[in-house]
């Protein structure tokens, strides 16, 4: 396979000097975000959420937008998905407990939570925050699947009480989260 585009969407920043775990989305208006949590370092508190626009015809990415950042807790991996009636929503975690130290309960990815934003205008500006999944140790992987008209299912990795991932299914695309079971992992030998 060859790279057909190569482009740089943000050069670092006084307060984003550096960014990790990137996703990248086309919209129906040909609008492609890219987005990722940004900020002095994985885990550190001031981590943020953001994204970067280019419109059809343009050569760059416009600035970058804040999706989320809340204040003194790091946001972390986070996934974009537009549903069939234009709706984008971003689904990501913070992390609650310790940033430092050997990973285990209570330390970095193992405290996220899994919740998420949505916007009726392309990304322009963003809801208020609705919880998927309070419970700690929950890790978004890739955007929602979707399974028939006004279904999907959301997939992310859990690491808490098991080690394995989890899965949901929706009604409302994503909207109202329900039937989430957490899948344990297994050992497959080929």
């Amino acid at each position: 396979m060859s790279i057909l585009s190569w482009q740089s969407v943000a050069e670092p920043s006084d307060r984003y000097p550096s960014c990790h775990c990137s996703v990248i989305v086309e919209l129906d208006n040909r609008d492609v975000l890219v987005g990722y949590y940004a900020g002095s370092g994985e885990a550190r508190p001031d981590a943020a959420w953001v994204l970067a626009r280019r419109k059809p015809g343009e050569q760059t990415f416009g600035p970058l937008s804040v999706v989320s950042d809340t204040d003194g807790i790091p946001e972390g991996n986070g996934v974009l998905y537009q549903n069939e009636e234009g709706i984008l929503f971003c689904i990501y975690g913070i992390m609650h407990g310790d940033l430092e130290g050997k990973a285990g309960p209570g330390v970095r990815w193992r405290t996220c939570d899994l919740r998420m934003k949505q916007s009726d205008d392309r990304g322009e500006t963003w809801s208020d925050v609705k919880m998927i999944d309070s419970e700690w140790g929950n890790v978004p992987r890739c955007k929602p699947i979707g399974s028939k008209p006004g279904r999907c299912c959301l997939v992310w990795n859990t690491t808490m009480g098991i080690r394995g991932s989890g899965a949901a299914m929706t009604t409302a695309c994503p909207g109202t989260w329900a039937g989430g079971s957490k899948v344990r992992k297994t050992s497959i030998r080929l």
